[in-house]
């Protein structure tokens, strides 16, 4: 029999209830971690969930909203910047379908500010972000001017013409609605706006064609609720469910269908979400992300923190050369029109006889003076002129600067997003993250199994010494003022080398770090020796501690940390940081950065990191450069990349 079934083009109302309800559970309570072009013309979010699970979410005006595992090529096209300045960072505070429309809607919070963001899956329909105490228009993917309404961002958001949620309609207001039509299943579809396969599938043939004044108001009030329980059955108890004729997909439902064209069957899937993806996905693949592109991406940021790197080094130039004009401009103004008067009297050979003169140009007209620091002047225009020319350079060089920085981070954004995609196309082993209560403080485990934890603030160390300090375990915390206080937890006498290697964490997770420090010392006390109670009549700051008795130092401690990803059990990672020889000593280890300090952020050292990983035939579920950075000291220069396997 030749297939008869309609290839289903688009989602129906009982879908988009379906696949809200889904949503709201997958990523409600979760954050929007960017924004992207997608490869269908519609928007692509990076979502965390509320569990720290990294998702993606497609959406396409007038097609589809779902989670996606098929994520193409992204970009920043369009107004995705713009999108990005409004839900980038936004919770997801609630995702629901409005009335029983193809729209749906996500109620987010960003900055305690409240946004809805309004998906229409109608023929011509967009993607709104608006303001909800007045419903204008913050941004749309494209603006819209139609006979009935006009979206452009400032003006209010008008929805479409809707039919009334017939969920909330009695019986009599049911057969109003159907009055004017001659055919039950036509006053359905037409009247009440009810999707055709919810009709063809709860009612039989014979009942379709019936004229609705011919039916009793007891006899429509069965068929309304037949159709209603089938509607809130679905919804509650979806069998999603996607539709082969032969080796083609053409239908998807979040039900069993009752009835099949001849050789087409039924394929089952987990959620209704999984089935909507997987359609659309394969009647509109994914265009891949080229081979190789991060590594151009790569090489092209490269260039532009060299280029950012020459402007400041520009700039610190141009401000020394004005602290030098501010501190000397009177020896400066003197020396300056004792050149102009000898070059005019007997040329620039007797310039050198002018105080603080050392080197002269007469083909550039230039001079030198050594006052404070060797400065060069022209002779041809006077010394304000040239003080000002140089606050104006100033003042272009920042702004320069700031526009690098803006590209900078973009180019960031994208080569995360890069390396994104090109994990997802990978068929890869699957790593979930290793949770353990003590990953929310800096942690070591040492060679010899200790755990040692140290505080990433004041609060914390004011918590891992009153929780976690027991009498026997060591403390141990670098010789300056300002860092983490490690506490090992050993329960007596520690090896050497592990007090050292927390030492080493400690004078890293210090202000010596930002310091630029080689080296530090460290100290470490028994637990007994500390305490929270200062003398009578001092006051102890938060997260400061009282020392008592003989502390026990640990000499020139190198500030040095590496910082890498570990594989346990074949199943589980965990972003590791410690001393680099145990750090790479551990077999585990799959990849690691051995930093010291310098000047890059810890965000471009956790993007550096993820794009080392992309190689590797292991997918690291949830993993974001926002995670590596919480390991990383702070800003840092990278003096060893290892990158091993899975």
């Amino acid at each position: 029999m030749v297939n008869k079934l309609k290839r289903k083009e688009a989602l129906t109302s009982l879908d988009i209830a379906v696949l809200s309800r889904e949503l709201n559970e997958f990523i409600g309570g979760g954050w929007i971690d960017n924004v992207y072009s997608g490869d269908e013309g519609g928007l692509l979010f990076k979502v965390r969930t509320s569990s720290g699970i990294l998702k993606y979410v497609v959406a396409v005006p007038g097609s589809r909203v779902n989670l996606t595992r098929h994520v193409g090529k992204s970009g920043i096209r369009g107004r995705v910047p713009i999108f990005r300045r409004f839900v980038r960072n936004a919770r997801i505070v609630l995702v629901r379908q409005y009335e029983f429309e193809r729209i749906m809607i996500a109620e987010l919070k960003k900055s305690g500010r409240d946004i809805m963001m309004i998906s229409e899956l109608i023929p011509r329909g967009v993607i709104a972000v608006v303001n909800p105490a007045d419903m204008k228009v913050l941004v749309s993917d494209r603006d819209l001017k139609v006979k009935d309404r006009s979206i452009s961002p400032g003006k209010p958001y008008i929805y479409p013409p809707t039919f009334p949620d017939p969920r909330k309609l009695e019986v009599q207001a049911w057969a109003e609605k159907l009055s004017p039509y001659r055919g039950l299943g036509k006053g359905l579809v037409r009247g009440l706006g009810l999707p055709p396969e919810i009709v063809n599938e709860v009612l039989d043939p014979s009942i379709r064609e019936v004229n609705p004044a011919e039916l009793t108001l007891e006899k429509l009030g069965e068929v309304r609720d037949k159709i209603l329980g089938f509607i809130a059955e679905v919804v509650e108890n979806p069998e999603p469910s996607l539709i082969y004729c032969g080796d083609t997909p053409v239908s998807f439902h979040p039900y069993i269908p009752s009835v099949l064209p001849e050789g087409c069957e039924i394929r089952r899937y987990g959620s209704f979400n999984d089935v909507v993806d997987e359609y659309f996905s394969m009647l509109n693949p994914p265009v891949a992300v080229g081979e190789g592109e991060s590594e151009r991406m790569r090489t092209t940021l490269m260039k532009a923190r060299e280029n950012v790197d020459r402007l400041r080094e520009e700039l610190g130039r141009v401000r020394s050369i004005l602290n030098v004009f501010e501190s000397y401009y009177d020896v400066i103004e003197s020396s300056w029109r004792c050149v102009r008067e000898k070059v005019k009297a007997l040329g620039w050979s007797s310039v050198m006889e002018c105080p603080g003169v050392i080197e002269v140009n007469p083909k550039d007209g230039t001079f030198t003076l050594s006052v404070g620091a060797p400065i060069t002047l022209s002779v041809k225009k006077d010394v304000k002129a040239q003080y000002f020319d140089l606050r104006r350079k100033e003042g272009v060089l920042r702004k320069k600067i700031g526009r690098a920085e803006e590209s900078l981070k973009e180019l960031m954004e994208r080569l995360e997003s890069v390396v994104d995609m090109e994990r997802a196309e990978r068929e890869i082993k699957q790593l979930k993250r290793r949770v353990e209560w003590y990953h929310q403080y800096h942690w070591l485990m040492t060679k010899s199994g200790l755990l040692a934890i140290g505080g990433r603030d004041a609060q914390q160390n004011e918590k891992i010494v009153s929780k976690y300090l027991r009498e026997n375990d060591i403390f141990i915390h670098a010789e300056i003022h300002g860092g983490s206080a490690f506490v090992l937890r050993s329960g007596g006498p520690a090896p050497q080398e592990d007090l050292r290697e927390v030492g080493v964490m400690a004078v890293s997770y210090s202000k010596g770090w930002l310091a630029g420090a080689g080296s530090l010392d460290a100290f470490w006390v028994w637990g007994s020796q500390v305490s929270k109670s200062p003398p009578p009549g001092q006051f102890l700051p938060k997260g400061s501690f009282m020392i008592y008795g003989r502390k026990n130092y640990l000499r020139g401690l190198e500030l040095k940390v590496s910082v890498g990803i570990k594989v346990t059990e074949g199943r589980f990672y965990e972003v590791v940081a410690g001393p680099p020889e145990l750090i790479g000593s551990d077999s585990e280890v799959v990849a690691y950065l051995t930093l010291i300090p310098g000047g890059v952020r810890p965000h471009e050292i956790g993007v550096e990191l993820l794009s080392r990983l992309k190689g590797l035939p292991c997918k690291f579920e949830g993993l974001t450069a926002d995670d590596i950075s919480l390991r990383v000291p702070g800003p840092s220069r990278i003096a060893e990349v290892v990158v091993r396997g899975c």
